[in-house]
């Protein structure tokens, strides 16, 4: 062991690497620093104040991080966590990376129904992944309880893990089911879900990062929007009246996601912008 080695020799080293493999030097340095905190179990603000022991084999370990990241590996995967609403979520590839985007589709469903956050809503949301949009809204909305099915066994456990370390298992309830096929034939106040949208044959002009995430959660048969078919299709016998669907759509889906809503006679059909000015959601009212 090497006792109180100078940490910026390695953040030197790490930024040098991703540099030379084509990482713009912004993002060289943020992602250096990032792997290299993440190695050694430390924060950034951590690591500039304890005296840190390196053996050889972790300098090793670290640069086999920056070798699996230059590979397209997300960082988000190598972390074991995201970021999202605030918080820190579990995640590994069993799960969907949170978006900025899917936390405007949390944001806007918080703005519709802040007036009633003290009320006890039920949320549904379908195909949960790690559980980020479920358990964002249970805790904006503290008197709410929610329901978060997805067809992935692995997902779940993500999901649970995440609900175990927000400390909403008393108000978050985690089923297998793909859609609504197991879910007891109740009312809930909303319905949300980031359902895969992605047609089969864009799989291959995905970003080689994408591509590393599970491709059930991404691809959704040859038009992309088979999984808004479905559930959309039996939606409406779980609202309650009045009550609300939510969705995060894809590149030019809103549209046709309006048409899938209007045909089912849902009401006060809006499709509404991201951050970027992208349209990403569509709501409506049963």
């Amino acid at each position: 062991m090497r006792l109180n080695l100078d940490i910026q020799v390695f953040f030197d080293k790490g930024y040098k690497y991703l540099v030379e493999r084509g990482l713009e030097p912004r993002e060289a340095k943020i992602q250096s620093e990032r792997l290299l905190c993440h190695h050694l179990g430390v924060s950034k603000q951590e690591i500039g104040k304890t005296p840190i022991l390196l053996s050889d084999f972790s300098e090793k370990t670290y640069l086999s991080l920056l070798a699996k990241r230059v590979s397209g590996f997300p960082l988000q995967y190598i972390e074991g966590t995201a970021d999202f609403m605030d918080f820190s979520f579990r995640i590994n590839e069993q799960v969907l990376i949170p978006r900025p985007e899917t936390e405007n589709l949390v944001e806007v469903i918080v703005q519709r129904l802040n007036k009633r956050k003290t009320e006890p809503l039920e949320f549904l949301d379908l195909g949960t992944g790690s559980g980020c949009i479920l358990l964002s809204l249970l805790k904006y909305f503290d008197q709410s309880n929610g329901l978060g099915v997805d067809s992935s066994e692995e997902a779940l456990e993500i999901a649970n893990k995440n609900t175990i370390q927000l400390q909403l298992e008393n108000r978050a309830q985690l089923l297998k089911s793909c859609w609504f096929e197991s879910v007891e034939l109740k009312k809930f106040d909303v319905i949300v879900s980031n359902p895969p949208y992605i047609a089969d044959q864009e799989w291959d002009s995905l970003a080689k990062e994408v591509r590393q995430e599970p491709r059930q959660a991404l691809l959704a048969g040859n038009t992309g929007l088979e999984c808004y078919e479905k559930i959309i299709q039996r939606a409406l016998s779980f609202l309650k009246p009045n009550g609300m669907i939510f969705f995060e759509v894809g590149w030019k889906q809103a549209s046709d996601v309006k048409r899938l809503l209007e045909a089912a006679n849902f009401k006060q059909i809006e499709i509404i912008l991201d951050d970027c000015r992208i349209e990403r959601i569509v709501k409506a009212t049963n």
